[in-house]
């Protein structure tokens, strides 16, 4: 701003009668005025053509007007300040005024040289006014640049010497005034910072303001602050200055740095977590609140669910849900919070190929990018899921070996004495019922003694059966010739009311199995089926081949890496509810009324079939029936025909034998019965004596017939193995009702009858012969 410019517009009040001046803002309001009126000062009182002018952009111009001051008729002249174009001067006179001294010079001309004189004098004192009113705007424009806000300060533009300071600049360096006045312009800059340095800016337009950026001063304290500096070229009086305004932005630029950081430190977070979020083992899938829509998903998602990016961005979450899941999910939406992790189980998704998982979610409210958003968490529990079911069937199978030990310590203990009890008696009844001249009536006595014995002997069986510890004989079967024989007899069995379905694989394997035991067994089965359909129905037996394939997961988890034959019997029946499926193995367990069953069938069915390597499941809803499934190991032998079935002619023979039997009355009624065949029978009473006795034979007996279990140091199979070791010529043939150890592959079962007894050792001698 030059100092001067004032110097052409401004009039001293009182000067001239009737003239006034005033400084305006563009907006219309009052700056200062002369004469002085202290009530309009800061009010709008803008003519309407002195607005209308500013506005249409005039600089400078001059109009009558009616003052809104006083309302007297005035000629108006104003200018608007090309430095400072915020701001308007007004010069105003009344029209009888402004005309007054041009009607002096008329009566000054009329007049002649008489009044030049006077004339003169009037120009003396108009210049003596000039200079005053000068003076006064020298003074008011003093006034104006020390009341400026801003610290400001005029440099001599050729020493950069300081002419001239404000208030603000005194109170923002902290110098006096007579300090400052004896400083150049560089000594307000930081050690370090050049006169001017950094970025400057050529305002557009005939201002020439220039904007100094990046500027460091220093206080009389030796405090740095950043400042920001405009500067124009000015007038001061005769001297060629520059006039400059500082701002003090330190607080800004702390203001803009510490924004600055907060962004990196923003980006940075945002890049930790965008990076933990795309690493993350997990998947993780982040969706609009209000449009369920994918929004975010990681690495991980997209090898869970076997889709793209792009392809999970364009799905909400109800597609990973099946559509019978979808309301239940609606609902627990409800529970989500952004204050607690929500976690759901039992949840199932499906991936692109159209298969199901179980996946466990945990869920948080969030806002992501200024939305309303949900960060789930997806796990796939299908393998600890069956990690925990195989647990859970490991500790049932547990528990049921337990069950079967339990019974299995209770049945052997008995069984081996209750066989040999019944073997007396059965041996007994076998010599009554060959005396000659026997009354008819007697025999037939004699015969249901003997069916007694045996259907305790079937009993005793089936408790070995469910402990495991019964003798089995496995042979190559055909199972598919053992359900047809066996369903002949079950067609009389199951009455009319029963429609009974087969359907036998063509080239099914053969099995390694106990022919009768599994007849017993599929026996027992069907009858389970029938007793279960009393108002009719329809019954399925049903054989297949179950091939091992590896990585396959099989069909029931208790077989192993090899090949099986699937038979399964189904009925329509009643079906069961859950809590009496899991107890149906167990011993003694019956649905059906007391004195209809003992609680044994399933129960040998599951012992025989485990004893025999295979595997065992049921099935069953309640209104729909039962299938109960056999799994049999599979056998690389050739099928063995079945024996004929025993004539009424006893197999004979005349060799020595070895009866070992630590029982007594068993050793004394098999040896009795051997006699009677024709044999030559030695007797010991423990395998030790068994021992013994082939030492001090002359020759070596033809065939050792010896009890497994016995007590001493030498059991059956012990003595055996010396036998064959010391004299490989003697044929072996082992009796037992109790095989739990036992090596043998056959052997004769306690009780027996005495044509089984003959059969037996006839076999033996003529298979060593062999």
């Amino acid at each position: 701003m030059n100092p001067l410019f004032f110097d052409r517009v401004w009039t001293v009040e009182g000067t001239i009668e009737g003239q006034s001046t005033a400084l305006w803002r563009v907006d219309g309001a009052m700056i200062m005025r002369s004469p002085f009126a202290e009530q309009d000062i800061g009010r709008t009182t803008f003519s309407p053509e002195l607005m209308r002018r500013v506005n249409a952009g005039a600089m400078q111009g001059t109009f009558e007007s009616a003052s809104r001051v006083d309302g007297e008729h005035r000629l108006v002249a104003f200018r608007r300040l090309a430095d400072f174009p915020v701001f308007v001067i007004t010069v105003m006179q009344t029209a009888d005024q402004a005309l007054k001294p041009w009607r002096h010079i008329a009566r000054l001309a009329v007049a002649g040289w008489a009044v030049s004189l006077a004339t003169l004098c009037a120009l003396g004192m108009w210049l003596v006014t000039e200079w005053n009113a000068r003076r006064a705007e020298h003074d008011r424009y003093l006034m104006l640049f020390d009341a400026n806000s801003y610290p400001m300060a005029v440099l001599d533009r050729a020493s950069r010497a300081v002419l001239a300071v404000n208030d603000a600049a005194l109170r923002e360096y902290g110098w006096s005034r007579e300090e400052a006045l004896r400083m150049s312009a560089s000594d307000f800059y930081a050690p370090g910072n050049a006169l001017e340095e950094g970025a400057v800016h050529e305002a557009s337009g005939s201002n020439r303001v220039r904007i100094v950026t990046g500027q460091r001063h220093r206080r009389k304290n030796g405090t740095i602050m950043d400042v920001e500096l405009r500067s124009r070229p000015i007038r001061f009086g005769n001297v060629a200055a520059t006039l400059v305004m500082t701002q003090n932005i330190t607080g800004q630029i702390r203001a803009e740095q510490e924004r600055q950081v907060a962004e990196e430190e923003l980006r940075e977070s945002q890049e930790r977590y965008r990076t933990l979020f795309e690493a993350a083992p997990y998947a993780a899938l982040v969706t609009d609140r209000e449009t369920l829509r994918v929004l975010a998903a990681n690495d991980a998602a997209v090898t869970l669910y076997g889709r793209s990016r792009d392809e999970l961005l364009a799905l909400t979450a109800e597609d990973f849900y099946v559509p019978g899941d979808r309301p239940a999910m609606t609902r627990r939406r409800r529970d989500f919070s952004a204050d607690v992790t929500t976690v759901l189980q039992g949840v199932r998704h499906r991936r692109r190929n159209g298969s199901l998982m179980s996946v466990e979610m945990a869920v948080r409210l969030i806002e992501y990018q200024h939305r309303a958003a949900a960060l789930t968490i997806v796990t796939d529990v299908g393998g600890r899921l069956r990690t925990e079911e195989a647990r859970k069937v490991a500790e049932e199978q547990l528990r049921q070996a337990q069950k079967m030990e339990v019974v299995g310590q209770l049945t052997g203990g008995i069984a081996h004495d209750f066989n040999n009890l019944l073997t007396v008696i059965l041996a007994n009844t076998d010599e009554v019922q060959e005396e000659e001249g026997l009354d008819p009536r007697v025999k037939a006595r004699l015969e249901q003694i003997a069916k007694a014995v045996l259907r305790a002997a079937e009993l005793t069986s089936q408790l070995l059966a469910f402990s495991r510890k019964q003798a089995l004989t496995p042979k190559a079967t055909d199972l598919n010739d053992l359900v047809t024989t066996t369903g002949k007899l079950l067609r009389r069995t199951l009455g009319g009311h029963i429609e009974f379905i087969v359907d036998l694989a063509a080239d099914l394997w053969p099995v390694d199995i106990d022919r009768a035991q599994l007849e017993t067994a599929l026996i027992n089965l069907c009858v389970n089926a029938r007793d279960a359909t009393p108002g009719g129905g329809r019954m399925f037996i049903q054989s297949r081949n179950i091939g091992y394939q590896a990585g396959v997961v099989p069909e029931n988890p208790e077989i192993g890496a090899r090949d099986y034959v699937r038979l399964s019997v189904t009925d329509t029946g009643t079906g069961m509810p859950r809590d009496v499926l899991a107890k149906v193995f167990e011993p003694f367990f019956t649905t059906k009324d007391v004195g209809k069953g003992s609680g044994l069938g399933l129960s040998m069915v599951y012992g025989f079939i485990k004893q025999s390597g295979g595997a065992i499941g049921i099935k069953s809803e309640v209104g729909r029936g039962t299938t109960v499934t056999l799994y049999l190991p599979r056998s690389d032998k050739t099928v063995e025909l079945a024996a004929a079935p025993g004539t009424g002619t006893l197999l004979t023979g005349s060799e020595r034998i070895l009866v070992v039997e630590d029982e007594p009355q068993v050793r004394e009624d098999v040896a009795r019965q051997l006699r009677s065949l024709g044999y030559e029978v030695a007797e010991a009473a423990d395998g030790a004596a068994g021992l013994a006795a082939f030492e001090a034979a002359k020759a070596p007996y033809d065939l050792l017939l010896t009890d497994i279990v016995m007590p001493g140091p030498l059991s059956g199979n012990a003595l055996a193995e010396q036998v064959r070791r010391r004299w490989p010529g003697t044929a072996v043939a082992f009796m037992s009702g109790y095989s739990e150890g036992t090596r043998a592959s056959t052997r004769l079962t306690k009780p027996f009858r005495k044509h089984e007894l003959a059969r037996y050792v006839r076999e033996a001698l003529d298979s060593a012969m062999n």
